[in-house]
């Protein structure tokens, strides 16, 4: 680990949020709100949470903040492991495992499963989401987010063609440029689940977007901390034209 890392692992254990809210994506920060508000919709006393694709694990930061009644936290990643010394003060019972997502795994079984910009990187995202679902109890709910395909649709019209740009291997890059409402239902469906919602995070104006894909990272970090666009964080029942103007696209999804 680097100095720049060991710096940012004690900021962020003896900071929490108060750190992230600075150091992390403002994005990041819309879903985990997102998140928290679906799940107090589900009205779940003590959840059992799984987050698939967990990343930095921040969702934990901000249970452990709004959310101390959670059961159990799963975080779940290729590398997750290496979380279990960063959130080790965080008193919510939880547990960082190492899991190639395209892999046959199987966990425990949990009320809720969050995954946050995830599928969009695999090349089988029907399969990750049906091994998903057999990980919440029947009756449970899976709480997805993705990049909005009508969002991304307009600013490749206007002053982001490569917005639609995708890999055609699983690199690390996106398969898939993002999702619209029909694509979730079809993928949904494919996996026997129904549909509660369909919501929209984090509004932006294309300039961001193309700040923040184009721009070197100190210029389009310091431009991410300013809020610019007037709409809420999130929007639950977005309709297609506010889909247009949300950078992700979310749904609440739910197990038979």
């Amino acid at each position: 680990m680097g100095l720049a890392q060991r710096i940012d692992e004690t900021l962020h254990r003896s900071l929490g949020l108060a750190y992230l809210r600075l150091a992390r994506e403002r994005a990041i920060h819309e879903r985990c709100a997102y998140a928290l508000a679906a799940l107090a919709a589900l009205g779940i006393e003590r959840p059992r949470v799984l987050d698939v694709g967990c990343g930095g694990g921040i969702l934990l930061r901000h249970l452990a903040r709004h959310r101390g009644d959670v059961a159990r936290y799963t975080g779940i990643d290729s590398h997750a492991s290496r979380l279990e010394w960063r959130y080790r003060d965080v008193a919510i019972p939880h547990r960082f495992v190492d899991i190639d997502l395209d892999n046959d795994w199987r966990v425990e079984t949990h009320d809720v499963a969050w995954c946050s910009e995830v599928l969009e990187h695999l090349i089988d995202d029907k399969g990750v989401l049906a091994r998903i679902a057999r990980a919440v109890k029947p009756g449970g709910a899976i709480v997805v987010t993705m990049p909005s395909l009508p969002f991304l649709e307009r600013i490749a019209k206007g002053p982001m063609p490569e917005a639609l740009n995708v890999s055609a291997t699983q690199d690390g890059w996106h398969v898939r440029a993002g999702y619209a409402p029909e694509t979730i239902a079809a993928l949904a469906a494919s996996c026997g689940l129904g549909i509660e919602h369909v919501d929209a995070i984090s509004p932006r104006l294309d300039f961001e977007i193309v700040i923040r894909y184009r721009a070197k990272a100190p210029l389009w970090q310091a431009i991410d901390r300013i809020k610019f666009a007037r709409q809420p964080a999130f929007v639950i029942g977005a309709d297609a034209q506010t889909l247009a103007h949300y950078f992700s696209i979310a749904a609440v999804l739910r197990r038979p």
